[in-house]
């Protein structure tokens, strides 16, 4: 087996940790009048994994463990659920600010490896925490693409764009599950 240094070598792309490595994805979705059930997207930037697909707003959680080792949950700076929000803001503008929305963030799944992310290999994987809210259809029409992502856009549930990594399996689920209401 290789070692983790001579991964990071020769991969591109490369987990900053060995075994998992900790993300978060949110599914906001919102009613609207006219467009019926809608989920905010980001268009991924070219040049970026999975670049030019679209996605849920999403990323890595903070932590402080050292690039190279395995990551310590003790060593996280944040919760999932706080870096849901956080992401969510960086990528699309979108503020879900604690007191107002984190009663309303639900968890959906934990999505692990299996080739979920194109950088999935056996030295390091993702392991992504997902959630789920609504908010109003009156909030959230000033969202743009930040970070990432070069753009964010509300789309309808019944006509998605193509979809990175293994979003469309999280947007299934939440919706199956009733939480995307």
């Amino acid at each position: 087996m290789k070692s983790f240094k001579t991964f990071i070598v020769e991969n591109k792309n490369p987990y900053w940790f060995r075994g998992p490595n900790k993300t978060v994805d949110l599914a906001v979705f919102r009613d609207h009048p006219e467009h019926g059930k809608q989920v905010l997207l980001i268009q991924r930037k070219e040049g970026t994994v999975e670049g030019g697909k679209f996605a849920l707003p999403g990323g890595f959680i903070n932590t402080s463990t050292p690039k190279g080792e395995v990551w310590k949950d003790e060593h996280d700076t944040e919760t999932p659920h706080e870096a849901a929000v956080r992401e969510t803001a960086e990528e699309t503008g979108l503020q879900l600010n604690m007191k107002d929305h984190g009663h309303l963030i639900r968890p959906v799944g934990v999505y692990e490896g299996g080739g979920r992310d194109p950088r999935d290999n056996p030295e390091g994987w993702s392991k992504s925490h997902a959630f789920t809210v609504t908010i109003p259809h009156t909030q959230g029409n000033e969202v743009r693409g930040m970070d990432d992502a070069v753009g964010a856009s509300w789309h309808s549930i019944n006509n998605l764009p193509e979809l990175a990594f293994d979003h469309g399996r999280i947007l299934s689920d939440a919706l199956s599950a009733g939480k995307g209401k």
